[in-house]
């Protein structure tokens, strides 16, 4: 049981889970994958080659997703 807990935890900071209406991104916090797709439209929506501050949220995204990524090799390799 403790390995599928470990699991949701990543699964929650990647996830928001517990969207089950329409209504619900209004009431709970957007997680990782959210994040990483807004900052894709915002990229995507312009002409020219994505601005400093795209750059720098993309690098604090990477480390957020580099840290679930490491717990979850971690948790894999210790099961």
């Amino acid at each position: 049981k403790l390995f599928v807990e470990q699991l949701s935890v990543i699964e929650g900071n990647l996830y928001q889970v517990k969207n089950q209406s329409s209504q619900d991104p209004l009431n709970f916090p957007i997680k990782l994958n959210n994040k990483l797709a807004s900052l894709q439209r915002v990229v995507e929506s312009g002409e020219y080659k994505p601005t400093a501050g795209s750059y720098i949220v993309f690098k604090e995204l990477k480390a957020e997703l580099a840290k679930e990524l490491n717990q979850l090799d971690k948790i894999l390799k210790a099961h």
